[in-house]
């Protein structure tokens, strides 16, 4: 049995993960030049992945869907994290250290293979997490707020098709105001997941939560 105040914890972390993806995302900077800013940047995002990841899994855990929607949505879920931390750990801390340490001459003919690698990494984590999105947008959770969990599904459903939609239209581009309507999306959703996870409180699988 999952106690109930776990549930609350993990849900109240998707919601600061939720506001937090926005915050940093309209902090981040659009070159290398502000390395402090870079850093912070991109390792926040890396803990707010790693803190969404996990309650995302958790959700995963105790929702009443059997175990192939739970197991698929929770590893392309995974997926898409561990794309997105490799992302951020090649912009935030790779290439500024490739600049740093070798000079102009070999950082330019490294950073045209470090950004297609970036972007086709956070490519691919968007059209991951939507499915990820999309497949746990089908599982019900039988939650005691009914119409906060159809906001949820909703949501997912909406969040995900928008986000890959919005990445056809930018041809694959993921600059910082791309990504920042994308993750804006992503946000959004985990945000309402979490308020499913702290107020709702699901049935799930036939147990109850200890209060």
């Amino acid at each position: 049995m999952i106690h109930r105040i776990e549930q609350r914890i993990a849900g109240l972390s998707l919601i600061l993960a939720g506001v937090l993806i926005v915050f940093i995302m309209m902090h981040h900077p659009t070159n290398f030049e502000t390395p402090v800013l870079n850093a912070w940047v991109h390792g926040g995002m890396i803990g707010v992945i790693l803190l969404t990841t996990i309650g995302v899994s958790f959700w995963s855990v105790i929702s009443a869907q059997g175990p192939l929607l739970r197991v698929s949505g929770t590893l392309l879920f995974f997926v898409g994290s561990l794309l997105n931390i490799l992302a951020a750990a090649l912009n935030g801390f790779i290439v500024p250290e490739i600049f740093e340490r070798f000079g102009d001459e070999l950082s330019r003919d490294l950073h045209g293979f470090a950004w297609s690698f970036n972007q086709t990494m956070a490519r691919i984590a968007v059209v991951v997490h939507a499915a990820a999105m999309f497949i746990f947008s089908l599982q019900s959770s039988k939650s005691h707020a009914p119409k906060t969990e159809a906001a949820f599904r909703g949501i997912g459903l909406v969040a995900g098709v928008l986000s890959v939609g919005i990445l056809i239209v930018h041809r694959g581009s993921m600059d910082v105001h791309t990504a920042l309507a994308i993750y804006s999306l992503e946000a959004i959703w985990i945000f309402t997941l979490g308020l499913l996870m702290t107020f709702a409180g699901p049935r799930f699988r036939g147990e109850t939560l200890a209060q």
